[in-house]
């Protein structure tokens, strides 16, 4: 993670990632009473499980600490596979007005897996640079791993 230092405070991003699939059903089963069976569920929280098939809607969420020090915060995203840039998301603008901290702004953004996208290592990395800066200043990143599997 890159980081900045803007008058002695730190400028840092957080990421979250998640997916929802539209192929896939929306609420999850029951387990069965009997665990041996072939359709018991199981549920991780182990973050470097997360795998998601191509047509998935990815979404993400940035926690951005320090967000006072930006005039004019942009958030871009972009979407690498196999270390290749396959596409960006379009700049969007950071909604600052409804957030109650903005020593803590909340973002989010989603965008959609190809349906031809190859299985392997995917990363998503986000982008956050202020439009209002005088001087050009490299943008505050992060990125966020993640596979694709058929």
């Amino acid at each position: 993670m890159k980081l900045k230092i803007f008058l002695g405070l730190l400028l840092s991003c957080c990421i979250t990632l998640f997916a929802l699939a539209q192929t896939k059903p929306t609420t999850v089963p029951s387990p069965p009473q009997n665990p041996a069976d072939d359709d018991v569920v199981k549920i991780t929280t182990n973050p470097s499980a997360r795998r998601f098939s191509p047509n998935d809607n990815l979404f993400f969420a940035c926690m951005i600490y320090n967000a006072t020090q930006l005039g004019n915060p942009m958030m871009r995203a972009e979407l690498f596979h196999d270390g290749k840039k396959l596409y960006s998301v379009p700049e969007v603008r950071v909604q600052t007005a409804n957030q109650t901290d903005l020593n803590r702004v909340f973002v989010s953004g989603s965008l959609r897996l190809n349906a031809d996208l190859e299985p392997g290592s995917c990363y998503l990395e986000i982008l956050i640079a202020d439009k209002n800066a005088r001087e050009k200043t490299a943008p505050l990143m992060q990125w966020v791993e993640f596979e694709v599997v058929k």
